[in-house]
């Protein structure tokens, strides 16, 4: 718990560190119908950071439902095996009289 504040904290100074030192660059951003002038570079990276996390996670819970399904799917077929397996065993006959 320690470790994880020590890293929120560390984390916070180098992002304060990283905004401060980019407040005078400035740059022009074009989105299609309009162009934002003097758009500080820190804002820049922060919102790039964002849409890539936003559109990351629609395929991260897709893939994960699909790895949840393909187990159901491999825990059915073996319940399937077991039962094959158990009827077979059932209907084995040894003829001990021989």
């Amino acid at each position: 718990m320690v470790l994880k504040l020590i890293l929120l904290i560390a984390s916070l100074v180098a992002f304060s560190f990283f905004t401060g030192l980019n407040l005078d660059n400035k740059c022009d951003i074009w989105f299609f119908w309009t162009t934002f002038k003097n758009v500080p570079v820190f804002l820049t990276a922060i919102i790039s950071f964002a849409a890539g996390a936003l559109f990351t996670l629609p395929l991260a819970l897709k893939a994960g439902r699909k790895n949840d399904d393909s187990d159901k799917e491999v825990s059915r077929k073996t319940e399937k095996g077991l039962k094959k397996i158990k009827s077979s065993e059932n209907n084995i006959t040894y003829d001990r009289d021989k």
